[in-house]
């Protein structure tokens, strides 16, 4: 059982198979195309539990309030006795589920809404001050103005970056 993981990019793409709460780390383990046995620990895991096993990219072993010793044997036995052709298609079917675009997806629809991203060249009073402005490249949520009017990404607590 590991715990504060710094680097769990390197630590997931030394691994063959995992054994995972079905929380963040399932997406990370999807994305890495980790093939993963899942152990729901909360009522609210149930809907990555479904889904990661929906869409291929591992197994569930159940919530853990009723995994029993025989049952948890049984999961992994099945995860790392899988034929090769069986764990390329659940790290496939994780890579394809979660491509680790999402961040640059939400801001590039935080641009999108209603129009409100101007160019870099307009000021965020005419791409609408209170709400987004694109500045140096860059999807900001409203800042101060600077003295050229347009949004001050530096002094703007909401800022996303698309890039």
């Amino acid at each position: 059982v590991l715990h504060d993981v710094n680097d769990m990019a390197a630590l997931l793409a030394a691994c063959d198979v995992a054994c995972a709460a079905a929380g963040t780390t399932a997406w990370e383990l999807a994305c890495m195309g980790v093939p993963m046995a899942l152990v729901q620990v909360a009522a609210n895991q149930s809907v990555v539990v479904q889904a990661i096993v929906g869409s291929g990219a591992g197994i569930s072993l159940g919530a853990a309030i009723d995994l029993g010793d025989g049952a948890l044997q049984e999961g992994l036995r099945t995860l790392t006795c899988a034929p090769a052709t069986q764990l390329a298609a659940w790290s496939a079917a994780g890579r394809a589920l979660i491509d680790g675009q999402g961040a640059a997806r939400i801001a590039d629809a935080l641009c999108a809404v209603d129009s409100l991203c101007a160019a870099e060249s307009q000021s965020c009073a005419a791409a609408g001050l209170g709400r987004f402005c694109r500045i140096d490249g860059r999807c900001v949520a409203r800042g101060a103005q600077s003295a050229a009017g347009r949004c001050d990404p530096d002094r703007d607590v909401w800022a996303w970056s698309a890039g």
